[in-house]
């Protein structure tokens, strides 16, 4: 099971390079951090930044689990079982972790890398989700793009700024999808009635699935 991480994490960090361009700095931590994911690391231990606290530069924990209610100027990297951040972030996020609930303000973009993920705050870039099941409420708000790849998408993001690309086995959209979007879910694509795709939807999976919803919320083809 530990190869089967280790692979999917050594994707996931491969899915960066490929998906944002990233700054020296955050390539050097990452390039550290891919390096040393074939040795086995324990962490232990409850990792918490109280509210109220403000860290001016960059900031990386590991442990069982990690709570961030307080705000950070840089850039975070966070690894643990189960991870929230409820605070304030400027920079970018970078999570590995077994359950993720995101619940307070990304300045810039947000990468994810778990088993249940929850985002359910603004995000001021892009989105980049590889997880088992995947939750983008309400309360989110996206400026960029999102990339979602694994098992199960539940949309319900008011909007989306950019571009959307799922791969997975289901996805329920319920968005406003500024650009264009990519779809291949494998077993179900289901439809609410806020979604709209700007520009134009490719889909591969289950055509019947989706044929009696599709009139009239696309605007591209």
């Amino acid at each position: 099971h530990f190869r089967v991480i280790v692979f999917w994490i050594h994707g996931a960090i491969l899915a960066f390079f490929c998906y944002y361009p990233l700054s020296m700095k955050k390539i050097l931590i990452l390039f550290i951090a891919y390096c040393l994911l074939p040795i086995p690391v324990h962490a232990q231990g409850y990792e918490l930044l109280p509210s109220g606290e403000v860290i001016d530069a960059d900031f990386l924990r590991a442990g069982n689990i990690i709570q961030i209610d307080g705000e950070i100027k840089g850039d975070v990297f966070l690894a643990g079982g189960l991870v929230t951040v409820n605070g304030k972030i400027d920079g970018d996020l970078f999570v590995f972790g077994g359950k993720v609930n995101i619940n307070g303000e990304i300045g810039n973009s947000v990468r994810v890398l778990g088993g249940d993920v929850i985002v359910n705050g603004p995000v001021g870039k892009n989105v980049l989700l590889l997880c088992g099941n995947c939750s983008v409420t309400r309360q989110t708000t996206i400026g960029g793009s999102l990339i979602t790849a694994g098992g199960n998408l539940e949309m319900a993001a008011p909007r989306v700024g950019r571009g959307f690309r799922f791969f997975g086995s289901r996805l329920f959209l319920n968005s406003e999808i500024a650009n264009e979007a990519f779809v291949v879910a494998q077993q179900e694509f289901l439809l609410g009635p806020k979604a709209s795709v700007s520009g134009n939807l490719k889909y591969t999976g289950n055509f019947e699935a989706i044929q009696s919803l599709i009139d009239g919320i696309f605007e591209g083809e």
